[in-house]
């Protein structure tokens, strides 16, 4: 199941009148992008100790990302929302899944996904 959900890197851009904190929630779903990722590669390495939670999370972070994308409309106010919802859909992933990567981390790990493990606890 947790192999049937891809996690690309979405790009949202949009102009403002409110650019800084257009800005910040841009940097912050960036820098949760990049989290999660480093997150998802360790999870598959153990998908049966994935919970519930954490699929549905990501499920529904996939169904979001894949409607923004499909959304053909270049409203700036409503790019705005987007990236704030996409931020607020990746800070629940990341804390949902984080459970599961500690649990999987904290067990003797293969050497390919150590340094992930290690970036992500420390």
């Amino acid at each position: 199941m947790i192999k049937a959900i891809s996690l690309g890197i979405l790009l949202v851009l949009g102009m403002s009148d409110i650019a800084f904190a257009q800005s910040n929630d841009e940097s912050a779903v960036q820098f949760s992008t990049e989290r999660l990722q480093t997150m998802f590669q360790i999870l598959k390495t153990q998908s049966s100790q994935i919970s519930p939670s954490c699929i549905e999370s990501l499920k529904n972070l996939k169904e979001f990302k894949t409607k923004v994308a499909n959304d053909k409309s270049n409203n700036n106010t409503r790019q705005e929302i987007n990236v704030s919802i996409l931020r607020s859909l990746y800070a629940n992933s990341i804390q949902l899944c984080e459970v599961d990567v500690q649990k999987i981390c904290s067990h003797r790990v293969a050497s390919s996904i150590r340094k992930s493990c290690k970036e992500l606890l420390n």
